[in-house]
Order: C-alpha cells, then structure tokens, then sequence
C-alpha cells in the first residue's frame, strides 16, 4: 500500500499520470484557453495509452436575475468572506497557495466574460473558489462554450447550500441541456449535469 500523498504532484507529472490512469479528469473550473490546454495535454498523453476520458468541471455559480443582481451577490459574498478572515475563521488564508492560484492573484478578478475569481484573491490563493456570474441564460452560455471544448461532466453548486442545489436543478441544468442537445463536444458522449450543495 501506498502512503498518503503529502504534496501536490507538478501539473506536468499530474497530466502524464492522467493520460496513463484517468477514466476522468476532473478539475476547478478556470479559463477557457487554459481549460482547453489542459484537455488538450491530457488527451495526447492518453492517446499513447489508448485512452479517451472523460472532463468534469468543478465550479460555483452566481446567479441573478439580471447581471447586477448576480454581481451584487458575488460582492456580498466576497464581503462575508472578508468578514471571516477578519475574525480569524478562515485559518488558511496563511496556507501556499498553488502555482495557478499565485498567478491568478496578479491579474484582474475577472477572467473571459463571468469567470470571477475575487476570493481566491481576497484569500491570497488559498481558497480554490472560482465562480460563473450572471443571469441563468448568461452563465448557462458560458456552460456551453466548456461544453464545446470537450467537458462531459459539470458538478455545480453555489452558495446557498439549501436553496441553490434545487434553483439550479430548476433552471442552469434544463436550460443546459436543452443548449447541448445535438452538439457534439469534442471526444466525449452527452454531459451528465448535477447540481449539488456540497
């Protein structure tokens, strides 16, 4: 057996180990350049192995019924998170961040169009906390643009554990899969769309 793996491998050696091992590669969301790289890397070290996974993206999403309303959301959130750091509640804030979570703190918090990454700055990139923000049709046309780029597998939450799982199953998820119906993302079959509060 093993031992517990105390430190996080170099991207490098993680994406030869996935093309060697991985049914499905799952990571945090981030930019669409970088996510498709990622894909990309990790489907030619698949291909010397015969392989083709999967690609499921982790993300939170804020959603409001207008663009303000679901930026005034990320805001307050942000303010709570800075509440919690305040009053000493968030001990990791003096943790290491990764290699990406450091470059993420020297550009803006916004990437693409939506892709907000305020508290993974706020946090000094100790808090791996990415996040679509906008209306439902805005975010879910981000959805498909990843989608497009080959992820098969979305787990979305959001904020509000007790109401954001069942919003999310009512409205991101129908829409989403009504947007992919037909489309043919790249090596991958259909999504499988989950929403969840943890």
């Amino acid at each position: 057996m093993t031992g517990v793996q105390t430190c996080a491998l170099p991207i490098s050696e993680a994406l030869l180990h996935a093309g060697r091992c991985a049914d499905v590669y799952a990571m945090g969301i981030d930019s669409l350049e970088r996510t498709s790289a990622i894909f990309s890397q990790v489907r030619e070290h698949a291909a010397a192995h015969n392989r083709c996974p999967k690609f499921l993206l982790s993300l939170r999403l804020l959603i409001g019924e207008t663009e303000q309303d679901a930026w005034d959301k990320a805001h307050k959130v942000l303010e709570g998170v800075v509440a919690n750091l305040q009053a000493g509640q968030m001990t990791s804030i003096n943790a290491k961040p990764t290699e990406r979570y450091a470059e993420l703190l020297k550009l803006d918090d916004r990437l693409d169009t939506r892709l907000w990454t305020g508290i993974t700055k706020v946090t000094n990139g100790t808090k791996a906390v990415t996040s679509l923000v906008g209306t439902t049709e805005q975010v879910v046309d981000e959805l498909v643009r990843y989608y497009d780029i080959g992820v098969s597998h979305f787990l979305m939450s959001g904020f509000d554990y007790e109401r954001d799982p069942s919003e999310l199953g009512r409205t991101v998820i129908p829409m989403l899969r009504e947007r992919v119906k037909g489309r043919t993302p790249k090596n991958v079959p259909g999504p499988k769309l989950s929403a969840t509060g943890t």
